[in-house]
């Protein structure tokens, strides 16, 4: 791959679903972590002002949003992102697994949060805001490094 978007045409041909390709690979491309974990990357995303490009789809619309995630909050099983450009609510008791993936460009590698439903149904994704032709900042590597229990290949 020398693109993300490259992806999910190689799933098409080999005829596999997303999670069953992440749970295929290697820990240095793809690592499940902690469902607990998701909240709290979110705020550290937030607290240190990281922008995020984050992918909301279901079967008619994929929605993207490019920027910072300011206002989290909790209420009961929602995390919720109510900013004034970008509102997510996200109910927790319907993530099942969290993973970070992580792939490879020719600006080097990309590394996403990706939630998932019961049945492998991508729910959220979350990667770094960065313009092509440019790396991923290392502050948002670093911080979903620091979510896995192995490294992940450089």
């Amino acid at each position: 791959m020398t693109e993300t978007h490259q992806f999910f045409p190689l799933l098409q041909r080999f005829r596999v679903g997303r999670l069953p390709a992440l749970q295929a690979v290697g820990p240095d491309l793809a690592q499940r972590i902690p469902t607990r974990y998701l909240e709290d990357a979110l705020r550290r995303i937030s607290l240190r002002g990281l922008g995020v490009v984050c992918y909301v789809s279901n079967r008619g619309v994929v929605q993207i949003y490019t920027g910072a995630l300011d206002n989290l909050s909790r209420s009961g099983e929602w995390i919720n992102v109510l900013d004034a450009r970008f509102n997510l609510h996200l109910d927790i008791d319907h993530v099942d697994s969290v993973w970070v993936v992580n792939k490879p460009t020719e600006d080097g590698w990309v590394t996403a949060l990706e939630a998932y439903a019961e049945g492998g149904e991508l729910i959220v994704q979350f990667l770094a805001a960065r313009k092509p032709g440019k790396p991923e900042l290392r502050a948002w590597r670093d911080l979903l490094v620091g979510l896995c229990d192995g490294p992940l290949a450089v």
